[in-house]
């Protein structure tokens, strides 16, 4: 992320794997109705119980925690940057996610399990870790303001 990026929107929702128990996902609300389509229809998993929250990094919340504490709870919440750099075409490719502070080691694992052997072997990556925090957005017309009717994602295919 950028320097101009200590805040982020996100949308806090359930993953429901076939006999699974559901795992919480935080993504960023510009991306979540198409990362959601992909869930649904890529991989047969639903995405339920959408709730839009408030991402600020360290930084951002200690600037201004006066405000920050009246708000609702925070949840430790980091964003994980993966900077993978291709030296042959010269190019540089960013994957965003953002997990629970105590999930990140999990996180990086799964994302360098999806990067080519070429490209773990030869270390053509990076992570770069902001820690935060998530408030949840309190508002009453959340679903329509989404986008989103219900409770559960599959309505919107």
């Amino acid at each position: 992320m950028s320097d101009f990026d200590s805040s982020q929107k996100l949308i806090k929702c359930n993953v429901c794997h076939l006999g699974k128990s559901p795992t919480i996902r935080f993504v960023e609300i510009e991306l979540f109705k198409a990362w959601a389509y992909i869930m649904f229809h890529r991989h047969g998993l639903s995405v339920s119980d959408m709730s839009q929250h408030l991402w600020v990094d360290m930084v951002e919340y200690e600037s201004r925690k006066s405000i920050y504490d009246k708000l609702e709870q925070p949840e430790a919440v980091d964003h994980i940057e993966l900077l993978i750099t291709c030296g042959t075409s010269n190019t540089c490719h960013t994957v965003n996610r953002f997990t629970f502070h105590q999930d990140v080691d999990e996180i990086k694992s799964v994302l360098l399990s999806h990067l080519c052997e070429d490209i773990r072997s030869s270390k053509n990556y990076q992570f770069i870790v902001t820690t935060g925090y998530a408030f949840k957005m309190k508002n009453e017309s959340e679903g329509f303001l989404l986008g989103l009717e219900g409770s559960n994602c599959s309505s919107l295919f």
